[in-house]
């Protein structure tokens, strides 16, 4: 297409942008339902213009303009500017930017103004204002109250975070019900995970794998991790290692460091350095201790061993400090020996 095309184009398209906002001036909700239109696509000067429809109905006092302008500042960075429209969107009653202030006192630390606002969101009927405000109120007969109401409700959310804190207090069976009906009411890796756990608990390990397996197979890394530590378990350390590495290749830390350990068992040491040291530098003393350990036996490379049990160490893994100390023993330095032995056994007295 030549330039003056494109040119032509271009212009074509701007004019006709400037006749839809002269359209959609007076009618606040035709602008709101047009920014949302125009946001499912990724380009950036379509991204302004719904921002601009957005300021537009939320400038002639629209709510839900309001609260979609909200969202694109918190986008942008700008929660300052964002918390205001909030401020008028929940005002004029929309529970949504209730929730979304709460939101954004957690995020800096406000909690009491958070959880003020995350009640008047459950009270105006927001169910995911109850959600953060029962996990503000923590390990609390007021939580579990919240939750039941709420999954009672029909949220299946709700229903997998009662289910949680009924296994905290011990009841494992209602427990198990409530997964159950979370899953029921919405397929979610995370609800099919938790009911696996339930069986492992009371002994059924073909319903849990089947659940693992269910889990795993939906994507869930949680899924993933569980039955590949259950499939080890059986003996099945081959597709174990398969479950470990995709949950691994998701960027979990845990599964990392347990498919290095697999990798590792298996003499595939160049592996193992390799799932190790992706465990360690996203901060898994385990994987730091591991990796040194391999390191110093395979390379000889004790410079770099050294560095990362110290790393290991400072974090406050235990068997790193033994490793420390057993190194400069060995050395004859036992002045740093005692020192990580000392460390070592006041770690181990006092557990974090």
């Amino acid at each position: 297409m030549s330039k003056s095309r494109v040119q032509k184009k271009f212009r074509a398209i701007h004019a006709y942008i400037r006749m839809l906002r002269r359209q959609l001036t007076n009618d606040p909700e035709a602008l709101v339902i047009t920014g949302h239109a125009v946001l499912r696509s990724k380009h950036p000067w379509q991204r302004r213009f719904a921002e601009d429809m957005f300021r537009r109905a939320a400038e002639k006092g629209d709510p839900a303009g309001m609260v979609s302008l909200a969202e694109i500042l918190v986008d942008h960075g700008d929660d300052t500017v964002a918390e205001d429209w909030y401020r008028k969107a929940a005002a004029a009653g929309l529970p949504i930017a209730m929730h979304n202030l709460g939101v954004l006192a957690n995020r800096r630390g406000a909690r009491e103004d958070s959880t003020r606002w995350f009640r008047m969101g459950d009270e105006a009927g927001y169910p995911d204002s109850a959600l953060a405000l029962a996990n503000m109120l923590g390990d609390t007969a007021e939580a579990v109250a919240l939750l039941r109401r709420t999954a009672d409700a029909g949220h299946p959310d709700a229903m997998n975070y009662l289910g949680v804190q009924l296994q905290r207090s011990g009841d494992h069976v209602e427990a198990e019900i409530w997964f159950r009906r979370a899953e029921e009411t919405r397929s979610d890796p995370l609800f099919q995970c938790n009911i696996g756990i339930c069986c492992v608990r009371r002994g059924d390990h073909a319903a849990a794998e089947h659940w693992y397996r269910k889990a795993a197979v939906a994507g869930g890394v949680d899924g993933m991790d569980s039955l590949a530590h259950h499939l080890d378990e059986q003996g099945y350390s081959a597709e174990a290692g398969f479950w470990w590495r995709k949950a691994a290749e998701t960027g979990d830390v845990d599964a990392m460091f347990d498919y290095a350990i697999t990798c590792d068992e298996q003499g595939r040491s160049t592996e193992a350095e390799y799932w190790y040291r992706k465990s360690a530098m996203a901060g898994d003393p385990r994987a730091m201790n591991n990796l040194a350990i391999l390191l110093a036996e395979r390379d000889g490379n004790d410079a770099e061993a050294e560095s990362w049990l110290h790393k290991s160490a400072a974090a406050g893994f235990i068997r790193a400090m033994r490793n420390l100390a057993d190194r400069y023993q060995r050395r004859g330095d036992d002045h740093q020996a005692q020192y990580w032995s000392r460390q070592a056994d006041a770690a181990d007295k006092n557990p974090s």
